[in-house]
This record gives C-alpha cells, sequence and structure tokens, in this order.
C-alpha cells in the first residue's frame, strides 16, 4: 500500500503567469488571475494531443512530500528524473528497530516474515548483552564488545531485508 502525505506545494502561482511570457510584452511577477489558471489549464490540455512543449510551465512547480511504498517500488521509482530524493528511512541503520508487522505488504510471504523477526530478535537479544556488559564493566576497560556473532546476524537481517521489507 502507498501513501504519500505531508504534502506541500510551492510556486505554482509563479509558474502560472510564467506560462503566459511567451505571448507578454512586458514581463514581471503580479497576483495570479484567472486567465493564469484557464491558460495553465488549456496547456495541459494541449500535451493530450502530442504537443510536450506546452506543458513545460509545471517544471516551475515543486511538489514536497512524503512517500512510503513498498521497497520495489523505490526501485523503481529511481529510475525516473521528475521524482528528488531528499532522504530515505534507513534499513542500514535501524532495521533492528523498526515495527516489523508495520513494514510488510500484503505479497511477503509469512514464512520471511518470521525469518526476520528471529534474526531481528536474536541481533537485539545480542545487543542487549553487550549493554549489559558495559553496565557491569567500568567505561574505560579495554574489553573488545565487537562480537562476529552479531556482525553475522545484523549482516544476515540486512540481506533479507532486500527481498521483502517494506521501507
Amino acid at each position: 500500500m502507498e501513501i504519500v502525505s505531508n504534502v506541500k506545494i510551492y510556486d505554482l502561482e509563479e509558474s502560472l503567469i510564467a506560462s503566459g511570457y511567451p505571448m507578454r510584452t512586458q514581463s514581471g511577477m503580479r497576483e495570479v488571475e484567472e486567465k493564469d489558471i484557464k491558460r495553465g489549464i488549456n496547456l495541459v490540455k494541449a500535451t493530450k494531443n502530442g504537443n510536450t512543449a506546452h506543458h513545460q510551465f509545471l517544471t516551475g512547480i515543486r511538489v514536497n512530500f512524503d512517500l512510503t511504498c513498498s521497497n520495489k517500488m523505490w526501485v523503481e521509482a529511481e529510475r525516473y528524473r521528475f521524482l528528488e530524493f531528499v532522504s530515505s528511512q534507513s534499513t542500514m541503520h535501524r532495521i533492528t528497530k523498526f515495527d516489523l508487522d508495520k513494514c510488510y505488504n500484503e505479497y511477503v510471504d509469512p514464512r520471511m516474515i518470521k525469518i526476520m523477526k528471529q534474526k531481528v530478535a536474536e541481533y537485539n537479544k545480542i545487543q542487549e548483552e553487550i549493554e549489559n556488559v558495559f553496565i557491569d564493566i567500568e567505561k574505560t576497560s579495554t574489553v573488545d564488545l565487537t562480537s562476529p556473532v552479531t556482525k553475522e546476524i545484523y549482516i544476515q537481517t540486512l540481506q533479507q531485508k532486500k527481498a521483502f521489507l517494506q521501507h
């Protein structure tokens, strides 16, 4: 399921006014008028007949939003030039903290969800044990707390998410 939220539109009025520049003898910004809106609508309609140059004014309009969608959709969306990414949720940094029940769409095999939850639970348990060790020892200790087992489970978790994690 795709969710678009936090939508904000910028420079709509300015772009509608600018769409009239080809026929103007004087330039300059002013308040948007009904004729600007009608012209914008007509220019977009003209693109349906194959004349794509008429919709150029649309490139001046900026639409910002948050998008929640499947990993597969993200991969496909990255291909297109009309979409610019400011940032995205990081599975690399936060996968073990996600509410996994909210991260899957209806196409994910329940067996895979179970495996992911097991991997995350294993990793989080080891992390908790390491944190408990930190509590029990002085901060100046030279004990090496980087566990190869922890690293291995985390890498497995990241690899598993590629196949079926939504975010």
